[in-house]
């Protein structure tokens, strides 16, 4: 169907996909464990979790709209290119879907007493937005923006979480520290993660992008130089990875888990990155890290076993 070709379904699942894991698997085990009955209700969970898809779809109609003049000669298939759907209701859509996110962020935010926090998603339309019209082109900043709003997934349900009137001013004492730290230790892996993958992705697009005057960082400079940021990101990875299963106190099966994910990239991503020189390397790399991510996003479910 075109229009979940537009928004991108699969990538929106992955979102909710992450927040109900945040919450359900690793919010609820630390709540749990410290034998706190708290629980973010349901429906507030869906609510706000329909808000940051909502936004995020839009996010994706805008790049689409501004994307199409690449799209034409690099990704011949998206539904504007193709005119399964005109570009005046891709518009109608961008504003429909911005609206009805920002409706539901202020009505989640309502609820929890704590109007302020619709500023989240406030800020991430604007990232969006930003990216889309000014840096998307921008060497590396682009990249950092999308890399922000995906470390931003898991943020949003920590920050409604602990904010939430329900909470009743326990959400900061030294029993839930824990739960604190590995929600930053998974909003590192999703910036980090995906700063590689928007590179990896960059690089596969290269061609089509300086064609159509997009100069990326990744597409400008040397293989090496690009190569050697990316083994850089991956090391600081590495180094996150082994540092939350070392110094976390958590289940001896869950901390041995998360090694998968540096034995991929030592066994997978290192060596084929090592030999990558065509477009088709390149985007083998992306859909490895892209497999890797979603490891990291379902791995909070082995603290249950």
């Amino acid at each position: 169907m075109p229009l979940l070709n537009l928004i991108r379904w699969k990538n929106l699942l992955i979102i909710l996909l992450t927040e109900a894991i945040i919450k359900f698997a690793l919010m609820d085990y630390f709540f749990a464990s410290s034998g706190l009955s708290y629980r973010m209700t349901n429906e507030i969970f869906v609510l706000l979790a329909l808000s940051s898809v909502f936004i995020a779809a839009a996010g994706y109609i805008i790049n689409d709209i501004n994307d199409i003049a690449i799209d034409s000669s690099n990704n011949k298939n998206r539904p504007l290119v193709i005119g399964d759907i005109k570009i005046s209701t891709a518009n109608i859509l961008l504003y429909a879907f911005n609206i009805i996110g920002v409706v539901l962020a202020f009505y989640v935010a309502f609820e929890t007493k704590k109007i302020g926090l619709a500023a989240v998603q406030l800020f991430v339309m604007a990232l969006l937005y930003g990216y889309s019209n000014f840096y998307k082109c921008s060497k590396l900043i682009g990249n950092i923006i999308v890399s922000l709003t995906t470390a931003l997934v898991p943020f949003l349900i920590w920050i409604y979480t602990i904010y939430d009137v329900l909470a009743q001013g326990f959400m900061f004492s030294y029993d839930l520290r824990w739960m604190h730290l590995s929600v930053g230790f998974y909003m590192l892996f999703a910036f980090l993660s995906n700063m590689v993958r928007e590179l990896l992705k960059d690089k596969e697009d290269a061609d089509a992008d300086l064609v159509n005057g997009c100069n990326t960082w990744a597409a400008n400079v040397s293989s090496i130089s690009l190569k050697s940021l990316i083994i850089f990101i991956l090391s600081l990875l590495i180094i996150l990875l082994i540092a939350y299963q070392y110094y976390f106190p958590l289940s001896i099966l869950f901390r041995s888990s998360l090694s998968i994910v540096y034995i991929s990239i030592f066994a997978f991503v290192i060596p084929k990155l090592y030999k990558a020189n065509t477009k088709q390397d390149y985007y083998k790399l992306s859909v490895i890290m892209k497999i890797i991510m979603l490891f990291g996003v379902i791995s909070p479910m082995i603290l249950w076993l």
